[in-house]
């Protein structure tokens, strides 16, 4: 059973912690944003920004695991979902510490959208993994997907509980976003 596959594993904890940040920002970044400065009625670029430049930047990262490390530094395939996986595991760490000491709107979202779209290269990481250990059996990638995004949605519950919770309970906007994003980066 690939339930109990290290790889497999692997992969429900990778989309855990992928999915504790997307979640996070999805809900609460027009909250946090505006806590910098923003309003709704100028915000809507600074909300949505990061999103667009994932779009853009999924697609570069399938061309760099594809034509980069596949093609041209000929990693072995494992080594370069490896590769991505860091990438979109790392940079919004780093990305999240830095948002810690922010204090404008506007570098706050270019932190953001660094984190959002680094996080995109995931899907030459983790995401594409499924298929490779599935072996080519649509049938056994499907239940390993099922599986995993029942794992993957388990922080899109947690992640919006917590960071309520430690906003409530910090002594201000900024100290409880520091706590928050600390989290994030932990996770």
């Amino acid at each position: 059973s690939f339930l109990a596959h290290p790889a497999f594993l692997a992969v429900c904890a990778a989309h855990f912690a992928n999915n504790w940040g997307a979640y996070l920002l999805l809900s609460w970044l027009p909250k946090y944003l505006t806590s910098l400065g923003a309003t709704l009625a100028d915000g809507s670029t600074l909300f949505s920004t990061p999103y667009a430049v994932a779009i853009v930047a999924d697609n570069v990262g399938g061309w760099v695991a594809d034509e980069v490390l596949l093609s041209r530094c000929r990693l072995k395939l494992l080594h370069a979902r490896k590769c991505m996986q860091a990438v979109a595991m790392l940079v919004p760490c780093g990305c999240f510490l830095l948002l810690c000491g922010s204090t404008s709107a506007g570098g706050a979202a270019a932190l953001l959208a660094a984190a959002i779209a680094a996080s995109s290269w995931s899907h030459a990481g983790y995401a594409a993994n499924i298929l490779d250990l599935a072996g080519g059996d649509a049938a056994t990638a499907a239940q390993m997907w099922g599986v995993v995004n029942t794992i993957g949605t388990v922080p899109g519950i947690a992640a919006n509980v917590v960071t309520g919770r430690v906003l409530a309970a910090a002594p201000t906007a900024a100290a409880g976003w520091v706590r928050v994003f600390s989290t994030g980066a932990a996770t």
